[in-house]
């Protein structure tokens, strides 16, 4: 199933292409990729949870990597992505009445950044597949509070800037804001 779900992204540029044959690589050469154990690599799924009432998204502050962030997780041996997806931003925003769009608006392959990683001469590589998901209209107008005590900020252009958020997640929040826009 995973195969297929990186498959369907029709990738913008280069680098985004370059991920999706790295992912598709290492989907087809190993088949505990879905495992975190998995080396050098393994599966990871996010989304970026937009407001389609104000175009604002949801991040997360993750304590492990000490950056806003999108919600998500590793796959832990499931190959459906988008439901990988969905469970890791209503376990870590509480949203349940999450609408995942159905396939996704960025991939990335990065080193895993969490302090147990930072000492690995060679962390393990996240292939992250990630998705727009919307909330129910009006969502961002109420403080969104965590289950797992996460910090939760809802973020327009402006907030991007103030919480210094890393390039790759503007590149993936600009395009959920962006497809969510259009389907209004």
């Amino acid at each position: 199933m995973a195969a297929a779900i990186v498959g369907s992204f029709d990738a913008p540029d280069a680098a985004q292409r370059a991920s999706r044959e790295q992912i598709l690589d290492a989907i087809s050469g190993r088949p505990d990729v879905a495992r975190r154990t998995a080396m050098p690599g393994h599966l990871t799924a996010s989304s970026v949870i937009v407001d389609p009432a104000t175009g604002l998204a949801l991040l997360c502050f993750h304590p492990k990597v000490g950056r806003w962030i999108q919600t998500g997780g590793h796959a832990d041996g499931d190959t459906n992505l988008r439901a990988v997806a969905w469970r890791e931003g209503n376990e870590e925003t509480g949203l349940a009445a999450l609408a995942l769009w159905s396939t996704p608006v960025d991939l990335d392959v990065h080193p895993a950044g969490g302090a147990n990683d930072a000492a690995r001469v060679d962390p393990p590589l996240h292939l992250d597949t990630r998705f727009m998901a919307r909330c129910a209209p009006g969502t961002s107008r109420v403080d969104a509070v965590s289950p797992e005590g996460l910090g939760l900020r809802w973020c327009g252009e402006p907030e991007l800037e103030e919480l210094d958020v890393d390039p790759v997640t503007r590149r993936l929040v600009r395009a959920a804001r962006a497809l969510s826009a259009t389907l209004d």
